[in-house]
């Protein structure tokens, strides 16, 4: 299955545009495509309207949390801008991989990886303002 949306999160924590994130049976990344400014479209292809991360990671656990555990780390969260949104989601993802030394395995969208994926959605692409942001697993 192939995944694409407005944005995701890069392994090197900074936004990417028109991602095509391809994804075998097992939830393993098989290729990552940034397409730029231009969606392309793909056979397979399911577009979500928002920003694709991958699941948070659990320190504690050394894992990938649970949804309940997402959607309660995620309902913390302002963002007053992209780069706050990004600090927010590294500390959430890469940091917290790499503290368990599982990164880029979870954590990262990176090929070879098996993260999981998430979709934050409802928000202002332009301003990042997310009064009205939610998180939901696609992945």
């Amino acid at each position: 299955m192939k995944y694409s949306s407005h944005l995701f999160f890069r392994t090197d924590g900074r936004l990417g545009r028109y991602p095509i994130i391809d994804v075998d049976n097992d939830g393993r990344i098989l290729s990552i495509v940034e397409c730029g400014d231009m969606l392309r479209e793909t056979g397979s292809q399911r577009f979500y309207c928002g920003v694709i991360v991958p699941r948070f990671v659990d320190r504690q656990l050394a894992a990938p949390m649970s949804d309940d555990a997402c959607h309660e780390a995620f309902r913390t969260i302002t963002y007053a801008s992209r780069e706050a949104f990004c600090r927010r989601m590294s500390a959430l993802t890469i940091d917290a991989a790499k503290h368990c030394r599982r990164f880029p395995q979870i954590g990262a969208i990176a090929q070879g990886s098996t993260p999981g994926l998430l979709l934050i959605d409802n928000f202002d692409l332009n301003t990042f303002n997310s009064s009205g942001a939610r998180i939901r697993s696609i992945l």
